[in-house]
């Protein structure tokens, strides 16, 4: 029985293509913003034969993306710190459930900002 750890996920296939073949491949790979593996993928296995190009985020939405993201992991500290709070009656129950709910407001706000911002 083989080894499942040495046991490679991928197989290498092998076969020769016209230079225009080739370039039109990479092409319409890079059009897509897509590798060209991931082109011949959808193309072959899927049967596309239109794979139609994804929008490139800007950076100014990346960079929103890292804020976003940052902020999330302060309101998920802040979440945790309260829970513990809470579970030693540091915190009441009426002040918990209305910063718990504040945090999910916030949340709500930031997760909106970028659905209006994502680029179409």
């Amino acid at each position: 029985m083989a080894d499942p750890v040495s046991t490679p996920k991928t197989r290498v296939a092998s076969f020769r293509l016209s230079l225009e073949a080739h370039q039109r491949i990479n092409d319409q790979a890079a059009a897509a913003g897509i590798s060209p593996r991931a082109w011949l993928d959808q193309a072959i296995l899927a049967n596309r034969t239109e794979i139609v190009a994804r929008v490139r985020p800007t950076p100014d939405y990346k960079a929103l993306i890292f804020q976003v993201n940052k902020a999330g992991n302060n309101l998920n500290q802040i979440a945790h710190r309260l829970h513990s709070l809470a579970q030693a009656n540091i915190v009441d129950a009426q002040r918990y459930l209305a910063v718990l709910d504040a945090l999910a407001s916030i949340e709500s706000a930031l997760t909106d900002a970028l659905a209006h911002a994502r680029p179409h």
